[in-house]
C-alpha cells in the first residue's frame, strides 16, 4: 500500500465514523493524554508529528518498535485533526504477569483513559485478583479502560469484561453477549494502519476497533471538560439502540451532539 492509497482510506474510513464533521465543530481544545499497553511504538514516522510518545517500564523491552503498537498508535491520528496525543506507552503485549503491574502504573500517570492493546484470557486466580484490584483502581479514578473483545465468535465469556471500569470493544461478527452490549462496536476488518518504520498496510482485529474508539474518545476529551467516563457513555449513543448482546456502532458526531455545550 502506498502512503497515498492509505491517506485515501483512512479518510474514508473516518470520515464514516463522523469525525469530519466532528473536526468542524469550534469549541475550546486541549490535548488528551492516552495510556497504551500494548508494545513499544515508533513514533519516528511522519504519520506521528502530533504524537508525543513516553515509553514506560523495562528499557530493554521498549527499544524494539512493534509493528501491533505502532497501528494501533497509528489509528489515534485522526486525519485532518489539530489537536495533539500524549501517549504514554507499557511493553505488556505477551506478558500477563506484567499486565496488572502496568495497569497501576498507567492510573498513577493520571491519562484521561487507558487503552489495552490485548484481550484478557488468563484465567489464574493470582491474575484475576490482579487485574481486578487494578481495574478497581482505574474506575476510582474515573479513568475508562478501553479493551478489545476478542475475535474468537462467541459471547464475551472472561469475568474481568463485566468491571465497570472496563468498555469492550467489538468488531462485526467478532463478539457478543450481555458484556459485549456494554461496550462499543466499531470497524475492524482491513483497517488502514502504519506500522513500525512508517509502513502503511490494512489490519483487522478488535485491537484496531479499540484503537478507533480510542480516536472517537480522545478527539471528545480533547473538545469537551467532561470526565471520559460521560464521554464513554456518550459514545455509546452511536449509530443505533444497543440491544442485549450487540453494542450500538460508533459514531462520534452523534455522541458529540448529545454533549452539553462546552
Amino acid at each position: 500500500m502506498t502512503g497515498l492509497d492509505l491517506t485515501m482510506q483512512r479518510e474514508l474510513l473516518y470520515a464514516r465514523l463522523g469525525f469530519p464533521r466532528l473536526l468542524r465543530a469550534r469549541c475550546a481544545m486541549r490535548a488528551t493524554t492516552v495510556a497504551l499497553l500494548d508494545g513499544p511504538v515508533d513514533a519516528t514516522a511522519p504519520h506521528f508529528a502530533r504524537v508525543s510518545a513516553v515509553a514506560w517500564g523495562d528499557p530493554e523491552r521498549t527499544q524494539t518498535p512493534s509493528d501491533h503498537a505502532t497501528a494501533m498508535a497509528s489509528l489515534l491520528v485522526v486525519p485532518g485533526a489539530d489537536d495533539r496525543i500524549h501517549l504514554l506507552c507499557w511493553p505488556t503485549l505477551g506478558d500477563a504477569q506484567a499486565c496488572a503491574q502496568h495497569l497501576l502504573q498507567a492510573c498513577a500517570a493520571r491519562p484521561d483513559f487507558i487503552l489495552l492493546g490485548f484481550e484478557f484470557l488468563g484465567t489464574a486466580p493470582g491474575f484475576l485478583q490482579a487485574a481486578q484490584a487494578a481495574l478497581d483502581t482505574a474506575h476510582a479514578a474515573g479513568i475508562p479502560v478501553l479493551a478489545p473483545a476478542g475475535n474468537h465468535g462467541g459471547a464475551i465469556a472472561h469475568p474481568l469484561y463485566a468491571h465497570p471500569a472496563l468498555v469492550p470493544v467489538t468488531a462485526a461478527g467478532s463478539a457478543w453477549g450481555p458484556q459485549a452490549a456494554r461496550g462499543i462496536s466499531a470497524p475492524g476488518d482491513a483497517v488502514p494502519v502504519v506500522l513500525a518504520g512508517g509502513r502503511a498496510t490494512t489490519a483487522s482485529g478488535t485491537s484496531f476497533a479499540a484503537a478507533l474508539a480510542a480516536a472517537a474518545l480522545a478527539s471528545l476529551v480533547a473538545r469537551c471538560p467532561l470526565p471520559a467516563t460521560h464521554l464513554c457513555a456518550a459514545l455509546r449513543r452511536g449509530t443505533g439502540p444497543a440491544t442485549r448482546t450487540l453494542p450500538p456502532d460508533l459514531d462520534v458526531w452523534r455522541a458529540f451532539q448529545h454533549l452539553p455545550p462546552s
